[in-house]
């Protein structure tokens, strides 16, 4: 739901039956019922452009992101690491601010 009503009709939302007009009350209603979870996104939100932005590691809620080499790697709470390769901050369609990075077939 971090997607938003574009996310719910990539997902089919409006092939099940749902409405356009229903999706960004059941958007609203949902993220209502899970504040614990909203703020999470935000926090990790945060950590990975500061790590990017800064080149420093950031820990949030027991992830830590860090730039080196050109990678940020994500250490994630079951020490798994995922890395993304010459992570950068850039404009969104929105205006607001999107990590993104380079590679095969990356969205």
């Amino acid at each position: 739901y971090g997607g938003a009503v574009g996310a719910l009709k990539a997902m089919g939302a409006l092939d099940m039956g749902l409405h356009e007009d229903d999706l960004q009350q059941l958007v609203n209603d949902w993220r209502s019922a899970n504040p614990h979870i909203v703020s999470l996104w935000w926090d990790v939100d945060r950590a990975v452009k500061q790590c990017v932005h800064e080149h420093v590691s950031v820990r949030t809620h027991n992830i830590v992101f860090t730039y080196k080499s050109g990678f940020l790697i994500i250490e994630l709470p079951s020490k798994r690491c995922l890395y993304y390769v010459k992570p950068r901050v850039e404009e969104n369609k929105y205006g607001g601010e999107s990590v993104t990075y380079e590679g095969v077939g990356s969205t």
